[in-house]
């Protein structure tokens, strides 16, 4: 994510689905993970709540952010909806992505894959999280102590985000 972001000031904005209650912990948590990610000390972080993972959340939340003038250049989304969702309210403002702003979404759907421009995204590999949840509950059952694990979650770069492609052999 760092080179996917190397070019941007540091004034990331995170669009998460939020909690009636207007808190969540994964929203928060997941703008703190990105901003780490990349390297970047960010000025502050700009957290737009998303009532549900949606492009027309995306595309509310993108809209809002415009609307507050907050001089953001990038936009780390908590899924790929929201990220598609905001990259058609940047462009119907007339912001170019990635020139004017990057976008990153998180899930690598397949609808990622044919935006235009096409969005970067974070894979997560829901296959192997889901095995792996059911391997340690069989052990817990079975008595046996389990330890967390982490499951890679690589980015997966497009032309969201504005880093060189490099291409896969």
């Amino acid at each position: 994510m760092r080179d996917c972001l190397r070019s941007l000031h540091a004034n990331l904005a995170i669009a998460a689905e939020m909690t009636p209650a207007g808190r969540s912990l994964q929203a928060r948590s997941f703008g703190l993970a990105a901003h780490a990610a990349t390297g970047l000390t960010a000025k502050q972080p700009l957290l737009v709540p998303a009532s549900d993972s949606t492009e027309t959340e995306g595309y509310r939340a993108a809209q809002q952010l415009l609307g507050r003038n907050l001089g953001f250049d990038g936009i780390i989304a908590a899924s790929d909806l929201i990220a598609i969702g905001a990259i058609r309210a940047l462009a119907d403002a007339g912001l170019r992505v990635p020139e004017g702003v990057a976008v990153v979404g998180f899930y690598d759907m397949p609808a990622a894959r044919f935006g235009n421009p096409a969005s970067s995204t974070v894979l997560r590999d829901t296959k192997r999280a889901a095995e792996l949840f059911v391997e340690l509950i069989n052990r817990q059952i079975n008595g046996e102590k389990v330890q967390s694990h982490v499951i890679p979650a690589p980015l997966i770069v497009r032309e969201s985000c504005g880093a060189k492609l490099i291409p896969v052999p």
